[in-house]
This record gives C-alpha cells, structure tokens and sequence, in this order.
C-alpha cells in the first residue's frame, strides 16, 4: 500500500499499565480496495469493533464520534486523484 498526503495529527497523554504514555497518531491518505481490509491481520484485532467506507459528505455530516475528531472538515478540496 502506498501512502497518500497526511490528513491530521493527534496526541494523546494517557495511563496504560499505570504508567502515562503519549500516544502520537498521524493520519494519511490511502487508497485500498475493499477486499484488501482485514480485521484479523491488525496488531489489536480484538479492538476492532467495525469498519466501514465513508464519503467525504458522510464525514462531514454523521452524528457518530469518528476518530480523529474533526479530521472531515479540515478537507476543503479532494485529494489528488480524486479522493477522499
């Protein structure tokens, strides 16, 4: 897979093991066919409750938390190549 233009990034300061961790999160753009997704081949599978394709207006307008918080708006234009 071949990544895209970074989206967003997010730290998080947080407790794991009683020991405060940050966690840097980057996020970039990738294009994937849908049969190249597989739960069962992350490195957390277990913290995977569902996935799912979204357009862009789905994003921007869904009353669910998506994570990172914010990230559809910050897109003012399609990426090159048509996407997301």
């Amino acid at each position: 897979m071949e990544l895209g233009p970074q989206l967003a990034e997010r730290t998080k300061d947080h407790l794991v093991g009683g020991r405060e961790v940050r966690q840097v999160e980057l996020y970039f753009l990738a294009r994937v066919s849908a049969a190249d997704v597989d739960p069962a081949r992350a490195p957390q599978p277990d913290n995977i409750r569902a996935y799912r394709w979204w357009t862009l207006a789905e994003l921007r307008n869904t009353q669910q938390t998506v994570h990172p918080v914010g990230l559809a708006p910050t897109w003012s234009r399609p990426a090159p190549q048509g996407g997301p």
